[in-house]
C-alpha cells in the first residue's frame, strides 16, 4: 500500500474500499497498480488516501514467488551478518551461521512458549509469566 501516486504505473481507479490501520484510522482505497522499474516489480499495489508510509507485507511477498529468505547486513562494512530461512512465516537463523560475527543480542524461540503467547492474545511475556508462576492457567509452561 503507497499513498504516493507518483510511483504507480497507469493507476486503475477503485470505487469504494477502505483500509484500516494503527490508531483506529482509516483510509480509502484510491486504485490499484503495479510498482517498480525494469528490474523489479510489484503487483496489485493499492492506492490508499491518508496512509502516511509506504506498507508491505513480506509474507504476501514471498507468497507470490519472491524469495523466503532474509538476509542481516552489517551497514558499516556491507558483510552479511546472518541469513534466515522462511518457515511458517518466522524466519529462523542457523546458529552455525553466527560463529564468526560479533552478535550482541539474539533471541531463542521455544515453539511452546510461542504457542501460549499466541493463545492468550499476544499478551506481553511479564504478564505470561505472573499468569505461569500462580499456576492460573493449566498447561502454561514456567517461562
Amino acid at each position: 500500500m503507497t499513498e504516493e501516486r507518483h510511483m504507480l504505473k497507469d493507476l486503475v481507479m477503485k470505487e469504494g474500499g477502505m483500509v484500516g490501520f494503527g490508531g483506529n484510522q482509516r483510509g480509502n482505497i484510491v486504485g490499484t497498480r503495479t510498482i517498480g522499474n525494469f528490474s523489479i516489480s510489484i503487483n496489485n499495489v493499492w492506492y490508499v488516501d491518508g496512509l502516511r508510509h509506504n506498507l508491505l507485507s513480506i509474507s504476501q511477498f514471498c507468497d507470490n514467488g519472491y524469495k523466503d529468505t532474509c538476509k542481516v547486513i552489517n551497514e558499516s562494512d556491507k558483510s552479511t551478518i546472518f541469513i534466515g530461512q522462511r518457515k511458517n512465516n518466522v524466519y529462523k537463523i542457523n546458529f552455525s551461521d553466527l560463529v564468526d560475527q560479533k552478535v550482541v543480542c539474539l533471541m531463542s524461540v521455544n515453539d511452546e512458549k510461542w504457542l501460549w503467547h499466541k493463545r492468550l492474545g499476544h499478551v506481553n511475556w511479564r504478564l505470561i509469566s505472573k499468569l505461569s508462576k500462580m499456576k492460573l492457567v493449566k498447561g502454561l509452561p514456567k517461562l
